[in-house]
């Protein structure tokens, strides 16, 4: 038995199981075994119960929200970096920040509370929340790095310390 941990009294569990009955038996501290059929049937796709066929009908919004991370972050990286001379904390990024980072994670996380996967729901919206602040930080209407401004120019701001 290639998953076998060596402790007696252990079996081994397999995709055989119906997730119900596999987290029972799983009652111990110590180290156990399953099969990588049965992880994935326990954690990577736990089923939820929703209603009718919503999970065929809207389909996975996770690819979403991850894209306009990524396409969000990345950019803001490489300013934050220096990278090949950028800076302005990502000033130039603003619309990337609102619509990749802001719009696309909300809509992913919207499209989770809909087919009832609260957790990614929760953290696809927090950090839409926060590309949609950061944009909002940016953005001159609102004046946040005015503030911070030594002289009277508001952009001057964006290359302080404090900001």
């Amino acid at each position: 038995n290639p998953y076998n941990n060596g402790y007696g009294g252990h079996t081994h569990l397999d995709v055989g199981h119906d997730s119900d009955t596999a987290l029972k038996k799983i009652r111990t501290a110590g180290s156990i075994s399953i099969s990588p059929e049965l992880f994935e049937k326990l954690y990577l796709s736990p089923q939820n119960k929703v209603h009718g066929d919503l999970r065929r009908t809207v389909g996975n919004p996770t690819p979403l929200a991850l894209i306009g991370f990524l396409l969000s972050l990345t950019p803001l990286s490489m300013d934050l970096m220096g990278w090949r001379g950028a800076g302005g904390n990502g000033a130039a990024g603003t619309g990337t920040y609102y619509f990749f980072g802001g719009l696309l994670m909300v809509l992913g996380s919207l499209g989770e509370f809909l087919i009832g996967n609260t957790f990614p729901f929760v953290v696809f919206g927090s950090f839409g929340a926060f590309w949609l602040g950061w944009a909002a930080t940016l953005q001159p209407f609102y004046n946040a790095y005015g503030a911070y401004s030594p002289t009277d120019v508001a952009a001057d701001g964006l290359n302080t310390v404090a900001f």
